[in-house]
C-alpha cells in the first residue's frame, strides 16, 4: 500500500533522538487519516472477494449435483434399459426355443398320422384288391 510505504518513509527519513525518531506529526494524522479510510475500502473489497468466491464454489457445487444426478438418471436408464432388453431377448429366446420344440414335436405328431393313415389307406385298397382278385377270379371259373 502506498500509505504505509509514505508512513515507512516519514520513520526512515525523520530525525533520531536517543533511539526514537520525530516526525512531522501533521504528515502523520494525514497518512493515518487516509490509512483508515483506505481499510475499509480494502475490507469492503476483500469482502467482495470472498463473498464471490463462495458464490462460485456454490454455483460449482450446485453444478456439480446436476452433473452428478444427471449422469445417475443417465446411468439408471441404460441399465433399466439394457435390463429390459436383455430380458426381452431371453424371453424371446425362450418363445423361439418353445416354438421350435412345439413346430417340431407337431411334425412328428402330423408324420406320424399321416404315416398312419397311409398305412390304414394301403389296407383297405389291399382289402379292395384282394375283393377284385376274388371277384376275378369267381368270373373266370
Amino acid at each position: 500500500m502506498d500509505i504505509i510505504e509514505r508512513l515507512e518513509s516519514q520513520v526512515v527519513a525523520g530525525r533520531r533522538v536517543m533511539g526514537k525518531v520525530m516526525i512531522d506529526e501533521n504528515e502523520f494524522f494525514l497518512l493515518l487519516d487516509q490509512l483508515r479510510q483506505a481499510v475499509p475500502a480494502e475490507l469492503h473489497q476483500a469482502r467482495r472477494v470472498i463473498q464471490q468466491r463462495q458464490e462460485i464454489i456454490l454455483g460449482a457445487q450446485d453444478e456439480a449435483e446436476r452433473v452428478v444426478a444427471t449422469a445417475r438418471e443417465r446411468a439408471e436408464y441404460l441399465l433399466s434399459e439394457r435390463g429390459l432388453t436383455a430380458e426381452a431377448r431371453y424371453v424371446g429366446e425362450n418363445v423361439l426355443r418353445h416354438a421350435h420344440d412345439n413346430a417340431d414335436s407337431a411334425m412328428i405328431e402330423m408324420k406320424r398320422f399321416a404315416q398312419q393313415m397311409l398305412d390304414d389307406v394301403e389296407a383297405a385298397m389291399n382289402r379292395n384288391l384282394s375283393e377284385i382278385a376274388e371277384a376275378r377270379s369267381r368270373l373266370s371259373d
